[in-house]
């Protein structure tokens, strides 16, 4: 579960972070990095209706507008409730899928219980009165192959699921009485209360959460845009209680005013036909009361900023890199979706081409990055525009402010160019036509539900893209808005010694002062400069469907005769109607070049690429196209993927870049300024994240930490000059091995990939001599303690890691079920139960070729040590329940597990991924899941699954590496034989696995 904050319908920005084997915090923040602009355009004639003759649930049938690549049947209706219930049809499903989305969010909180609604979300999952049981959902759940997860945003809560189609019936059944009957137990809400609090502990550190909460704070207390929307143990339970307030009764009291069956929208995905879907829905969501829910509420009726209370200036500290916001109340624009007013808005702001805002500011030395987010409710919309600040603009706040006013004062000049406005329409017309599915299915229905309470049903798919009445007044409107006069800023910078101000849910100190008047009158003043209001789109491709040929099932080799590279190439795969391709490519240098020095190097080198190359390719990645280069263990990976009509171009203007790694030394000192600060800033990941690196560090051949990467960034010796050489010298031999997938054909593979040899100009390198990173054993059971990196913070981290080694065809299945089986244990008994921490969780994973069972906790209740005392107790009793479980369970779970592999790829950007990590691992193991699905069908005991468990798990031999991350509080143990102090005491200090994948039956 989690707490959505500015999520707008139709900004597909989930950020998961996985907790346990079914919720995973989802904080949603609409937070735009310049590059999805194209895709919020559309057609420009206005949408009609069509309608059928039939009628469901006493209603015309209405048509939803749908892309032409999607083959689903889409069913739109109301029950006799109220309960408004989409079914969809996909032939191609696996699964199953349904989500619940409610009107009723953070807004709706009372002002002496913040952080209600949130509470509320969390205790549906906990028993309900036709299943009472507090892990009857999640373990029914995860018995068929199941997962699930909600969010709170402000004006509505969004529950979904996914689940084996031969359990959906039961599933609905289940999922229906959250809405129909829940519990609220008050025993369920003492303990989950923790988890809340818990929830909000671990976002505290975070300098995003901070400002954002804090700004809008400044709102007027008539106005639900100031609350505090997560909520902690102090704002559910202790202060209620000292006035007397019960918080089961208040959430009875929330869940009766606003779950009304005629405020929540039912989604259902299935292979099934429509028909069937909706019968379910009739049978199990018919029940859910009409109530008599309290009047919706004017959320606009007070307006949380006007001319008493904008133009305020808080300044605060951080151990982050140093931030400006700026936060402008605009008009609410969430009704005028078919004109997409803010699409225009997003795309000058994010544009980041010639004589852009972000260029500008990066030749001046002022910021490193800009990005910008837009909360769009019925109260406000709300643009937050977010400065990555240089030293030098740390330090001159109002001359980052005065560029950014010049610029759109430019904007503004040139009035709304309808023809860029076309151009968007035009592109995202087309690239509506060739969307691609989501993820998962979960994914699938969250966004469905989540739109059927933003838009009308007819544009329920299309509504977030779609710009089907253009509207200049609109678009005008909102950059009326972007003034001096109307605003707020915050200033975030390292060394600010706190304030005479203090907020107290994210225990942030601050001062807070009026913007000084004659900056305000000096950028009203300022003419547009330089800056020019961007260009149309340039690179728009055809709407057509693709040409190229199929390898097949599976990639192969292409025969060639270059040299030093090895060229594999799928054509077009599972998703036949897509005009897009993706590039693949892996460099590996030769061994001897691992090192500190040139992982920095290797940073630094994808960083100054996507710095320098930046305005060059902002109009090809404007319109579908997009680039990746990432520096890894054993070298680099190149990603191209997008539609294929300019792919070409985009290869070669990157790898040309890459490889000529002519840069100056204001751009380096820039970017190098730019990493050291992203290194640096620990909030930027949560403690168990932190442990995660800790455990590569100790375990992988190659990786190396944060620290050690930083010491060489800030040494002295580490200069333009010195980086230059070192990636001659690193760069001048390469093993390149390349994937050519989707509408490109083998002359064309082959020809991109003879330029890229050439624009290389590197020795090939053979195999043998290439670098490999590789996952060594504990020389014993390995303990390494360090300190929670982020200073202040409460939370401990703890990571378990049993190796299981390289395995089998067999073991994988053995592997999968346990992990299946063991997994809702973990979160039930160390989450709810025991409540150590709100990120739980447990299951088996792959370790490059290794496979490992994974146990992690963070949460401040209890110190390292007695938590892996929990977890070793937990595990070693999860023996027994192997020896006795039942055929007729074991039977259910080979059942999921089954559903788990027979799961297929969603999108081309999945398949690509299975297919290119078989390449990228110098397999050939194409066909792993047909063979593991024939030999679970032949597995008919759980004798093996218990031998493997005990040998991995409880015997005396077993290979185990735990790391326990301590607060600044609790003391670190002593230092010893098994218990190192420090992810580089660990290493080299056991044998390595060979990198070896077996895809055998053995």
């Amino acid at each position: 579960s989690a707490l959505a904050l500015g999520c707008p319908a139709g900004l597909p920005s989930c950020l998961r972070t996985p907790n346990r084997s079914s919720h995973s915090h989802c904080f949603c923040t609409a937070f735009a990095n310049m590059r999805t602009i194209c895709g919020l355009a559309a057609v420009a004639a206005a949408l009609r209706l069509s309608r059928s003759g039939g009628v469901v649930g006493g209603e015309e049938d209405v048509v939803l507008r749908q892309p032409k690549s999607d083959p689903r049947t889409y069913k739109y209706t109301t029950l006799a409730n109220g309960l408004k219930v989409l079914a969809v049809e996909d032939p191609t499903a696996t699964k199953s899928g349904f989500a619940m989305a409610v009107e009723a969010g953070s807004f709706d909180d009372p002002e002496e219980l913040p952080g209600l609604a949130h509470f509320v979300e969390h205790m549906l999952f906990l028993g309900t009165e036709k299943y009472p049981h507090e892990s009857d959902y999640d373990n029914f759940l995860n018995k068929h192959d199941g997962k699930n997860n909600a969010f709170t945003a402000q004006e509505k809560t969004v529950y979904f699921n996914e689940i084996a189609t031969d359990a959906l019936d039961e599933g609905l059944d289940r999922f229906a009485q959250f809405f129909i009957a829940p519990l609220f137990t008050a025993s369920a809400a003492d303990r989950e209360v923790n988890a809340v609090n818990s929830e909000h502990l671990k976002n505290i550190p975070d300098q995003f959460r901070k400002t954002w909460s804090l700004l809008r704070s400044l709102a007027k207390p008539g106005s639900p845009v100031h609350k505090f929307y997560t909520g902690n143990l102090e704002s559910l339970k202790l202060i209620p209680e000292k006035k007397g307030i019960k918080n089961v009764e208040a959430m009875k009291q929330l869940h009766k005013d606003h779950y009304c069956s005629d405020r929540m929208h039912l989604v259902i995905f299935s292979k099934l036909n429509v028909t069937q879907q909706l019968h379910m829905a009739e049978n199990h969501f018919s029940a859910v009361k009409k109530g008599s829910c309290v009047p919706k509420k004017d959320y606009a009726a007070v307006a949380p900023f006007d001319a008493s209370n904008v133009g305020q200036l808080i300044r605060m500290g951080t151990s982050s890199a140093p931030q400006l916001w700026m936060m402008f109340s605009l008009p609410a624009v969430s009704k005028a979706y078919r004109a997409q007013p803010k699409s225009y808005l997003s795309y000058v702001l994010g544009y980041n081409g010639a004589h852009s805002l972000k260029s500008t500011l990066k030749k001046k030395d002022l910021a490193t990055n800009v990005n910008f987010q837009i909360d769009d409710t019925s109260a406000r919309t709300l643009l937050f525009v977010i400065f990555s600040l240089t030293p030098k603009g740390a330090q001159d706040e109002n001359a980052v402010a005065a560029e950014f006013f010049r610029y759109i004062n430019a904007v503004k000049q040139s009035d709304v160019n309808m023809d860029l406005y076309k151009s968007l329409q035009g592109y995202a017309a087309m690239d509506f036509d060739f969307r691609e599915a989501q993820d998962s299915v979960m994914d699938t229905v969250s966004s469905l539900a989540d739109s059927m309470t933003s838009f009308e049903p007819r544009d329920i798919i299309a509504g977030d893209t779609l710009v089907q009445e253009p509207n200049s007044t609109l678009v005008s409107q909102l950059l009326a808005g972007v003034t001096p006069t109307n605003m707020e800023m915050s200033l975030a910078t390292q060394g600010f010694d706190g304030g005479s101000l203090f907020d107290k849910w994210y225990n942030v100190k601050f001062d807070q002062k009026k913007i000084p008047a004659e900056w305000v009158q000096n950028w009203a003043s300022l003419n547009g400069g330089d800056y020019k209001s961007p260009p149309p789109l340039k690179y728009v491709p055809k709407n057509s469907f693709p040409t190229a040929p199929s390898a097949g099932e599976h990639p192969v080799v292409l025969s060639t005769d270059l040299k030093g590279i090895e060229v594999w190439w799928q054509g077009l795969g599972s998703f036949k109607k897509m005009p897009k391709a993706s590039i693949r490519v892996k460099l590996q240098p030769t061994k001897e070049s691992a090192s500190p020095r040139n992982t920095a190097n290797a940073m630094m080198h994808v960083n100054l690429l996507q710095s320098t190359m930046e305005e060059q390719l902002e109009d090809l990645q404007q319109c579908g196209l997009s680039y990746a280069a990432r520096s890894l263990n054993d070298g680099y990976q190149l990603e191209f993927d997008g539609y294929a009509d300019f792919l070409g171009e985009l290869v070669k203007q990157v790898t040309a870049g890459f490889s000529a790694r002519k840069y100056d030394d204001a751009a380096f000192h820039l970017v190098k300024q730019s990493l050291i600060d992203q290194l640096s800033d620990k909030t930027s990941k949560m403690p168990f994240e932190h442990a995660m690196d800790v455990l590569k560090v100790a375990t992988e051949v190659g990786a190396y930490s944060t620290d050690e990467i930083l010491a060489e960034l800030n040494s002295t010796s580490f200069t333009l000059a010195s980086f230059q050489s070192d990636m001659s010298h690193v760069m001048q031999s390469l093993r390149v091995t390349a994937f050519f997938y989707g509408d490109v054909t083998q002359d064309k593979s082959v020809a991109i990939a003879k330029d890229l040899l050439t624009m290389l100009n590197a020795k090939p390198l053979p195999k043998e001599d290439a670098l490999e990173t590789a996952v060594s054993k504990p020389a014993k059971e390995t303990v390494v303690a360090v300190r929670n990196p982020i200073q202040g913070d409460t939370n401990h981290a703890v990571i378990s890691a049993y190796q299981f080694g390289i395995p089998t065809i067999q073991d994988r299945v053995h592997l999968v079920l346990l992990g299946m089986m063991v997994g809702p244990a973990v979160y039930d008994t160390l989450r709810t139960q025991q409540q150590l921490g709100y990120v739980v969780s447990g299951g088996v994973v792959a370790h490059l070729p290794v496979v490992e069972l994974r146990v992690v906790v963070q949460g401040a209740k209890a110190p390292p040590q007695e938590v892996q005392q929990r977890i070793e107790t937990l595990l070693h009793g999860f023996t027994t329940k192997l020896e006795t479980m039942t055929p007729a369970e074991f039977a259910t779970w080979k059942s999921g597990m089954r559903s788990t592999l027979l799961r297929k790829d969603q999108n081309i950007g999945q398949e690509v991924g299975t297919m290119w990590s078989t390449i990228y691992t110098a397999g050939t193991c194409f066909d792993k899941k047909k063979k593991e699905l024939a030999y679970l069908a032949q597995l008919n005991s759980t004798a093996p699954l218990v031998a493997l468990w005990k040998k991995a798990i409880t015997s005396e031999h077993r290979d185990v590496y735990v790391v326990e991350m301590f607060n600044d509080k609790t003391a670190l143990p002593t230092a010893n034989a098994s218990n190192l102090a420090g992810a580089e005491a660990a290493k080299g200090k056991g044998e390595l696995y060979p990198n070896q994948y077996l895809c055998e039956l053995q």
